[in-house]
């Protein structure tokens, strides 16, 4: 569904994101490192998909943009608390 490069955040730090919607309705965020391969996956279940797009206004580029790299775990950070 959605594929792009990040930052996440860190100038050191390049990500491969992938966003999906599952067969079973959850939507899923993959985080690949492209530096050591490392990979992150956050899932939503699907009772709570669609109140995160809404969130988000259907826009798969913000929510890739809104995810950050912290404490060794990417994290998914609500685009109304970033400046």
């Amino acid at each position: 569904m959605y594929k792009a490069d990040h930052a996440l955040g860190t100038e050191d730090k390049n990500y491969l994101i992938e966003i999906t919607i599952t067969r079973e309705d959850a939507l899923v965020i993959v985080a690949l490192n492209t530096i050591n391969n490392e990979k992150d996956i956050i899932e939503i279940k699907p009772q709570l998909v669609k109140d995160v797009l809404a969130i988000f206004k259907n826009d798969y580029d913000l929510m890739a943009k809104c995810l950050r790299a912290q404490d060794n775990k990417v994290v998914l950070l609500n685009p109304n608390m970033i400046e």
